[in-house]
């Protein structure tokens, strides 16, 4: 059975701090790390839209919108590892 994601993991694991973190932030950053590696290596996971669209949100006032949706359109990105429980992709 897979496991949910919350977007927290993946902004933990992927963003980059804008100050300097506390060692309990470290050890948080560290554990999403582990939990992304798992899952870039094959352990499935769900989520929900809204939460894709959390982590996209984040990116874009982080970044910019044309490097968020870039992050969506690679072939190493999180859309690969998310499946939306309940959802059909229709092309």
């Amino acid at each position: 059975m897979a496991r949910f994601l919350d977007s927290t993991v993946f902004l933990h694991g992927y963003l980059k701090p804008r100050r300097e973190i506390t060692p309990l932030e470290e050890q948080t950053k560290k554990a999403a790390i582990q939990i992304l590696t798992r899952i870039e290596q094959g352990e499935e996971v769900i989520t929900s839209a809204v939460h894709i669209s959390e982590v996209i949100n984040v990116v874009e006032s982080r970044l910019e919108l044309n490097r968020a949706l870039e992050l969506m359109q690679k072939p190493s990105s999180l859309r690969e590892y998310f499946h939306l429980n309940g959802c059909q992709r229709r092309v």
